[in-house]
């Protein structure tokens, strides 16, 4: 299993003490010192980086909703090209500017939601999106953009276990540290620093200003892959993972399943 795993055991003796320092900083250096590697993290692992290492290696790698980078780094390991990530707290972004730089390894974090990917001025031969598919309000004109930019896209992908998968459900949110949603009404959703957007007050409150409230799309699987045909991509893996959705969960993992897509843009 994951104790063969050549790259994966560079990752955890050479970077992911720093990664974890660099990023949450030195109240973190227990769980840095002590990190291992899990099942969760290395079912994750196979997913999204190791059974798409094909269309990887060699590539220039956008990973949107990136998180504090793991996965664009573990791509870098695995022979990517160079890697550009996009995440809106700004902690994560500068930490992993920060370990980077120590590393010298081509990754660059930009801080950003998932349209500020079409103001980069740039093209990518892989997007990855990262659990971030029932954050975008439109769905739609997202992925339709998003063949402009790149020839694959890696999909992790959330939805409701209960939920005919047909169809869509928009849920309605409170967000305090970014978990699940952002509130693009105006340019000031996010704090810079940390990537939060509303306080305790703003969730604590009567709703009456509407501070902190999100939504969620939660799209069905066959919903999904009908826009994909819509919008000319090519489905080259599909596959429902339900044991492990969430990490650190007892009751979730019961109501949500995700799903990994791999596609091919088909350019008309």
């Amino acid at each position: 299993m994951y104790n063969n795993d050549v790259i994966l055991k560079k990752f955890k003796d050479n970077y992911a003490k720093d990664l974890i320092l660099c990023q949450m900083g030195q109240d973190a250096v227990c769980y840095a010192e002590d990190f291992v590697i899990t099942d969760f993290f290395y079912n994750k692992y196979k997913r999204v980086v190791l059974d798409n290492k094909k269309i990887l290696e060699g590539k220039t790698v956008l990973d949107v909703g990136a998180n504090m980078g793991h996965w664009g780094l573990l791509s870098l390991l695995n022979g990517a090209k160079s890697v550009t990530c996009v995440e809106p707290r700004g902690q994560y972004v500068n930490g992993l500017n920060k370990f980077s730089k120590m590393h010298g390894l081509d990754i660059t974090s930009v801080q950003g939601i998932h349209s500020d990917i079409f103001e980069l001025g740039e093209k990518f031969d892989v997007v990855m999106l990262g659990v971030i598919t029932e954050c975008i309000p439109d769905v739609y004109g997202f992925l339709q953009q998003l063949k402009a930019i790149t020839k694959h896209v890696i999909i992790l992908h959330t939805s409701l276990r209960d939920l005919p998968p047909g169809l869509c459900k928009m849920e309605k949110t409170y967000n305090l540290t970014h978990r699940t949603a952002v509130d693009p009404r105006s340019k000031g959703y996010l704090n810079n620093e940390t990537g939060n957007q509303f306080d305790t007050k703003d969730w604590s409150s009567d709703d009456t200003s509407k501070e902190g409230v999100c939504f969620r799309w939660y799209y069905g699987i066959d919903h999904m892959t009908e826009i994909f045909k819509h919008f000319n991509y090519k489905v080259l893996r599909l596959e429902e993972h339900t044991q492990d959705a969430l990490a650190g969960t007892v009751d979730l993992p019961g109501k949500f399943m995700q799903h990994i897509i791999v596609l091919e843009a088909e350019q008309l």
